[in-house]
């Protein structure tokens, strides 16, 4: 096989993998809102830096485990859970709402 057949199958295999790597994120990211649920349902502050600490310590883990920076990946594991923060806040502002406006509805009855 040629180099420059052998690169094009290499950059294939490449963008394969970014599809996976980005169909996983929205995975995660898609599980917000529902936590969000359950949080606010459990009366739980969306902030639970107890829960971040245990997400990088086993970033950190599973990065060592494949023989990858660690600090990249939790670099990476920060702005999923950044975005994933604001997701629930919006879900919770939304939840907060709902609640404000049924018990009103129960009070105008």
């Amino acid at each position: 096989m040629s180099s420059k057949k052998r690169l094009q199958t290499v950059r294939n295999s490449i963008n394969e993998i970014d599809e996976q790597i980005i169909e996983l994120m929205a995975k995660r990211t898609q599980l917000a809102p529902e936590i969000a649920k359950l949080k606010f349902s459990l009366d739980m502050d969306i902030l639970d830096s107890s829960r971040e600490k245990d997400v990088y310590a086993k970033t950190r883990e599973i990065s060592e485990k494949y023989g990858f920076d660690s600090e990249i990946a939790v670099k990476v594991m920060k702005i999923l859970i950044e975005q994933n923060k604001e997701l629930q806040i919006k879900q919770f502002e939304k939840l907060k709402s709902e609640n404000t406006s049924t018990k009103s509805n129960i009070k105008s009855e």
